[in-house]
């Protein structure tokens, strides 16, 4: 059966539960990899947290399967893909969606704060055409991606 057809693009306000939805259903292992803790709650802070700045929704067959936003002073990078539509090129297509945006934006770098056990996440970062910096930050990799020159 031939790969099933997902559409990126822009958040908008109303996407708000929809996104709750996705962080709901997400494993305790993919909540981790994401947020570097497995309990987080989802409520409004949460939301606007990581719906702030620039933020991409994956839509699959209308509904919401990945999140990708940066955002803050160091322009942090977050991805998070539904664990039923992992390894579909979701992640892939938000990531390099979201840094071509902020390129546009004259973002210069952006970080990305992986945990060593998310190898998904790395291969993906690896991937990239963007030069990447890599500084070991005890349990969590810290990545800097070069978008363009200073």
């Amino acid at each position: 059966m031939p790969p099933r057809e997902f559409v990126v693009r822009p958040f908008r306000a109303t996407d708000r539960d929809p996104v709750a939805a996705l962080l709901s259903r997400l494993s305790r292992e993919s909540l981790f990899e994401r947020f570097h803790s497995a309990g987080i709650r989802v409520d409004s802070a949460m939301l606007d947290c990581v719906t702030a700045g620039y933020a991409l929704i994956a839509e699959l067959d209308g509904q919401v399967v990945g999140l990708a936003s940066y955002n803050g002073a160091r322009c942090e990078l977050g991805i998070v893909v539904d664990d039923k539509c992992r390894r579909c090129g979701i992640g892939n297509a938000l990531c390099r969606e979201l840094l071509r945006g902020a390129e546009r934006d004259g973002v210069s770098k952006v970080m990305a704060s992986i945990m060593h056990s998310n190898h998904a996440m790395l291969r993906l970062l690896q991937s990239l055409e963007w030069p990447l910096l890599h500084v070991n930050d005890g349990s969590s990799l810290e990545v800097t991606i070069q978008l363009q020159s200073l």
